[in-house]
């Protein structure tokens, strides 16, 4: 073989060296996006419907939407952007960006006390119950069935393998089909929530949550072959707030860093999002850009390793 002219030789050892260390930074980007990854989310204020938004919308008055963010992941930084439709718009900075976690059909507004059982209650008693075939696992509500999408959506929503009831074909067919449950979607009529530090039970109805009260027995009455819940009653109280300041060069947009770190020890896989703002300061407003992250800490990558592990299993365990 030839050997390469000698002037031609160190620029071929600089070239081998710039390649490794290319290869290397990939290789650590890479561990670093797999270990420690975030989660982007959009919401176009100027266009409600556009199919770019991955942020769900409940409306409010006088203000903007209340915006949840469904993530299977635990992260400890949340970045959230407001950029305007033009740069010499002539907005109020002074508003702030709240944050909780939970479970979006926990946040409802709370309605009457339920006292008396279930079956004096008018509810239907098979709402809530998890039931299967050979082909699915069903949610009941409301005389139908919904189809939950895939079992991280069941364990993302909280529900116990061991409350899942098969029926036969001929008693299944007696329900209407309703639409896929996703990881996006709150929990139907009928599911049942129990506060792990204050020990209450709330049941949910047409876009309520009511707590049951009453002696055990009354409360079985509604929990007896369901998969309950468990959630944080203080997560209703637990907001983190941030002020927003300006940020962008080109594009002028308003910046709002928190500290999600204390949102992780809560149950429940939704983060609703409050933009308090003046009235008329939404008119100036095009869109609004949510990144979730993590820290760069030996306990978040054993947690990645943790999850894919789990979710490794539970993807062919259920087959």
């Amino acid at each position: 073989m030839q050997e390469l002219p000698k002037n031609w030789q160190k620029a071929y050892w600089i070239s081998r060296v710039i390649l490794a260390v290319a290869f290397l930074l990939a290789g650590m980007y890479l561990s670093y996006r797999i270990l420690l990854p975030s989660n982007k989310f959009l919401y176009l204020y100027s266009n409600p419907a556009s199919i770019q938004n991955n942020l769900s919308a409940t409306p409010q008055k006088n203000n903007l939407p209340l915006l949840y963010a469904t993530t299977i992941d635990d992260f400890s930084r949340i970045s959230s952007r407001i950029f305007l439709k033009n740069n010499d718009a002539n907005f109020d900075p002074s508003g702030k960006i709240s944050v909780r976690k939970s479970y979006q059909a926990f946040f409802y507004p709370q309605g009457e006390d339920i006292t008396v059982p279930l079956e004096q209650s008018g509810f239907n008693t098979e709402d809530g119950k998890l039931i299967s075939s050979p082909e699915a696992v069903y949610v009941l509500a409301g005389n139908q069935k919904f189809p939950l999408d895939n079992p991280i959506t069941f364990e993302s929503l909280g529900y116990d393998w061991n409350k899942v009831f098969p029926l036969d074909e001929e008693t299944l067919s007696q329900y209407e089909k309703g639409k896929l449950l996703n990881i996006r979607s709150p929990h139907p009529d009928g599911t049942i929530f129990r506060t792990i530090d204050t020990n209450k039970y709330f049941y949910i109805s047409n876009g309520e949550k009511r707590e049951i009260k009453g002696s055990q027995e009354l409360i079985a009455s509604y929990t007896k072959d369901k998969s309950i819940i468990s959630v944080s009653e203080k997560s209703l109280s637990d907001y983190q707030i941030c002020s927003l300041k300006k940020t962008g060069f080109f594009f002028i947009s308003y910046s709002c860093p928190i500290n999600a770190s204390s949102l992780m020890e809560y149950p429940g896989k939704n983060y609703e999002f409050s933009a308090e703002t003046k009235s008329s300061q939404v008119q100036y407003i095009n869109d609004i850009q949510i990144e979730f992250e993590r820290d760069i800490t030996w306990k978040n990558i054993r947690s990645s390793l943790s999850l894919i592990k789990s979710r490794i299993i539970l993807k062919y365990s259920k087959k």
